[in-house]
């Protein structure tokens, strides 16, 4: 009886195994770039695949490969885009603490980074986090996935929080878990003012209003 060859297995080497998900990974990435990109100015609703293919630069198989279908690339863009804020004012409290050597200085901080959340620029950004919000009010599975990144967002701020509390720029007598619920809620009741008809007057005397409750408040 012959001897049958073993039989030869096709073996990708671990180099190009790494570089094929890093080009996966890549394409992803484009995907929800141009579905986040797309959200900031329109609805879930709205959003045409061929939209996002041209806006990525991917052909439509493509996709398929890494999302189930256009509604499931709505989701996770508008949820990437929901936590993006927040981890950008987390960054910034954290450079802010770094940099501090005194109270003044940490009042003036938190005075700069109120400005940058309450910004118009921002407007879209505010927009798209209640965006999600209403779109998960009817879907218990995206709900939950968005309660788990609020839950993430609220605590990575007051871990901030309980640092400046830890220096003795923040007061003791609050849970850090408030003052962070305190800093999102205040962004996202930006949008109110956002979509009425406003000075910028209103815009100012929106800022100071949140410095003045800061100062009375939070801050020693």
């Amino acid at each position: 009886m012959a001897k049958q060859s073993p039989k030869k297995l096709n073996v990708v080497p671990l180099g190009k195994q790494q570089a094929k998900q890093h080009r996966g990974e890549a394409v992803r990435v484009k995907l929800l770039d141009a579905a986040e990109a797309l959200l900031l100015e329109q609805d879930a609703h709205q959003l045409r695949i061929n939209d996002v293919l041209a806006e990525a630069g991917v052909a439509r198989n493509t996709l398929y490969k890494h999302f189930k279908d256009l509604e499931a690339l709505a989701e996770e863009a508008l949820l990437r885009g929901f936590v993006r804020n927040v981890e950008l004012d987390a960054h910034a409290l954290s450079g802010a603490l770094g940099r501090c050597q005194s109270k003044d200085d940490f009042r003036l901080a938190m005075s700069t980074i109120t400005r940058a959340t309450q910004s118009a620029d921002r407007a879209p950004r505010r927009m798209l986090r209640i965006k999600l919000l209403a779109m998960a009010s009817s879907r218990p599975a995206l709900l939950e996935r968005v309660a788990a990144a609020q839950t993430d967002m609220t605590e990575r701020l007051a871990n901030e929080f309980r640092a400046a509390q830890e220096k003795g720029y923040v007061r003791s007598d609050f849970p850090a878990r408030t003052g962070a619920l305190f800093i999102q809620s205040y962004t996202i009741g930006r949008a109110l003012l956002d979509v009425e008809p406003h000075s910028r007057k209103d815009e100012t005397d929106w800022i100071n209003l949140i410095d003045q409750v800061m100062e009375l408040a939070l801050l020693l």
